[in-house]
């Protein structure tokens, strides 16, 4: 990251799928992802620094459904973009 993002905010991971892949995403059941790049778009209310350190962590609880297809086999975060929502 160039610089600590603010408080609150928005963000967008973007990860490389770098085979096919079928994965368990929570009660959404078993999906399937195309090999790709892929862009999840998110918010942050309280934490936007914390959020993103989250998702880029390899060891976590999954709470989110971009948790699962982060936990997949050799899925690859390539960047991360932000911009702060504080007036």
């Amino acid at each position: 990251m160039r610089e600590r993002p603010a408080k609150t905010g928005v963000y967008a991971l973007v990860l490389r799928v770098p085979a096919k892949l079928t994965i368990q995403v929570g009660q959404l059941g078993k999906t399937e992802f195309v090999t790709g790049v892929y862009v999840y778009v998110g918010s942050a209310m309280n934490s936007l620094p914390g959020r993103i350190s989250r998702h880029l962590g390899r060891v976590k609880k999954k709470h989110w459904h971009i948790d699962y297809l982060l936990g997949g086999v050799g899925v690859q975060p390539l960047g991360v973009a932000w911009k702060s929502t504080n007036q």
